[in-house]
């Protein structure tokens, strides 16, 4: 049972944390530059699936949950992974 509630606990710091980018994201002018750094512990990988945001260049074959996030989130700001 603790297992499961400090799996939940890290993914609700997750959500926080994306829910805050994107925020940040939105209140900055469309015309900037915007550029996001971090240890995000994220796979991102070659699925044809991500190749719009993510392109032909990635280090690794498989996506994991945080990879996916991170692709829901470049998706949904319309950004590109580089």
């Amino acid at each position: 049972m603790a297992m499961h509630l400090q799996r939940y606990l890290m993914m609700k710091k997750r959500w926080v944390f994306f829910d805050v980018l994107e925020r940040a994201n939105d209140k900055s002018p469309r015309n900037y530059i915007k550029i996001v750094l971090g240890e995000f512990n994220a796979h991102v990988g070659k699925e044809a699936v991500s190749f719009p945001t993510v392109g032909n260049y990635s280090l690794h074959n498989l996506t994991n949950n945080y990879g996916s996030w991170l692709i829901q989130f470049a998706v949904s700001q319309n950004v590109i992974i580089g």
